[in-house]
């Protein structure tokens, strides 16, 4: 069920927005004030969360009243306040700002277009996730074994991509492997910067 910071954000929304359409959506749909509170979320948020395992870590750091900026990996915050900051004025254009990102489990890769509009009078945003790929990894992701011997530096640290979360290879700096039982467990020293691929691409100019 849909989920709001308080009853002016809903009566925003719904003069707008379908409140039934979005919440029936079967993936996530969220809205952020100007400052990046999350202050609605809809039923496909929670039911991704829960059903991947997500829950309460999702609701704690992520729920209604949360921000969403201070919420995202460091490296990957900037991106997304330059997105939203490009996204047209309310009523300017019917062209959303966008943007397609990986979200993928230990088995399954995901990949999700983001649709983002903004609100009238710059209130915010309502962000929009749409499922455009759902398979099992193929070759390209060959499974390795949650080795400390193999990722883990001499500080201790495992250097876990944020983005597609792919693991440094110690021995060999320039691979980066996908070792599932860490993207399914994820581990208390991982150090959440970005790969050299995903650090190309969050880099580009957004402008």
């Amino acid at each position: 069920m849909a989920e709001f910071a308080d009853q002016a954000y809903a009566r925003l929304l719904s003069d707008i927005f379908t409140l039934e359409q979005l919440d029936a959506h079967p993936d996530s749909i969220f809205a952020l004030d100007p400052g990046g509170r999350i202050v609605f979320v809809n039923a496909g948020w929670d039911a991704f969360a829960r059903d991947n395992g997500g829950q309460p870590a999702v609701a704690d750091r992520w729920g209604v009243g949360s921000n969403y900026l201070d919420a995202l990996a460091p490296p990957l915050a900037p991106f997304y306040r330059e997105l939203f900051a490009r996204t047209p004025r309310y009523g300017t254009t019917l062209n959303p700002a966008s943007h397609e990102y990986e979200c993928s489990s230990a088995t399954v890769y995901r990949r999700f277009a983001m649709l983002v509009y903004a609100l009238p009078e710059d209130q915010g945003h309502l962000v929009v996730n749409s499922r455009s790929i759902e398979r099992p990894h193929g070759p390209e992701r060959k499974p390795r074994a949650p080795r400390a011997s193999r990722y883990v530096d001499r500080n201790g640290l495992i250097h876990q991509c944020a983005h597609c979360r792919r693991v440094r290879h110690m021995s060999d700096g320039g691979r980066w492997d996908w070792v599932p039982d860490w993207v399914e467990h994820p581990q208390n020293n991982a150090s959440h910067g970005l790969c050299p691929v995903c650090m190309d691409y969050y880099s580009l100019d957004a402008s």
